[in-house]
């Protein structure tokens, strides 16, 4: 029984179990498949999305930079200050 003694539905292999495991497999165990199918045109299209423009990577990528040097800045900070825990 379940938690409010309901019995859970128990569904049964079909012939079929085979073919979505191995779909399954495919795209969740292929990165590059992961990675690019948001970016093909019926993806885009079924989403409503649209690729970024080299503006908007140039404001990503700055402000990673400046996160990493941010970073990098008190890690050297704290280093010369010889503290090793917070």
């Amino acid at each position: 029984m379940g938690a409010i003694g309901v019995k859970p539905i128990r569904h049964k292999p079909s012939g079929n179990h085979k073919i979505i495991k191995l779909a399954r497999g495919i795209l969740t165990d292929n990165p590059v498949a992961l990675w690019t199918s948001p970016y093909a045109p019926p993806m885009q299209h079924l989403f409503q999305t649209e690729a970024l423009d080299a503006l908007s990577w140039a404001v990503i990528l700055g402000l990673g930079l400046l996160k990493f040097l941010a970073v990098t800045a008190e890690k050297a900070l704290l280093r010369c200050m010889n503290i090793t825990h917070f």
